[in-house]
């Protein structure tokens, strides 16, 4: 399995030292599979952005950007078009998912403790 990381990339114009926003990590076997999840949550997060209140979008599937030759982990871009109620022009709000593998678990032990009972460690 892997792990899919959503960002939400900086506003053209925003500060250089601003960090892009995490917006949600989906599981998955490959990105089609997660698709639709990456898709719903970039709607939760525009329709949860007061400047966007009202307004429609249309999100766009994920588009691969590049691969790194060594790891062979990619990277894809997604955009959204918000679509004002009253505005001259749309708005895109642009975002990037980070393909990466899902880290192992380490396996929890019971532990008998005197007094308490078991508890997990």
């Amino acid at each position: 399995m892997k792990k899919f990381i959503l960002y939400r990339n900086r506003p053209d114009g925003a500060d250089i030292n601003q960090r892009p926003e995490l917006i949600a990590v989906e599981i998955g076997p490959d990105i089609i599979s997660v698709t639709e999840d990456l898709m719903a949550s970039i709607k939760i997060d525009l329709d949860e952005t007061p400047e966007y209140l009202g307004s429609a979008c249309q999100i766009h599937p994920p588009e691969l950007e590049r691969t790194d030759p060594a790891t062979g982990k990619r990277e894809y871009s997604m955009i959204a078009v918000v679509i004002p109620v009253s505005a001259s022009r749309n708005t895109l709000v642009e975002y990037t998912v980070f393909e990466d593998d899902e880290a192992p678990r380490a396996p929890r032990k019971i532990v008998d403790t005197p007094g308490s009972g078991k508890r997990l460690k």
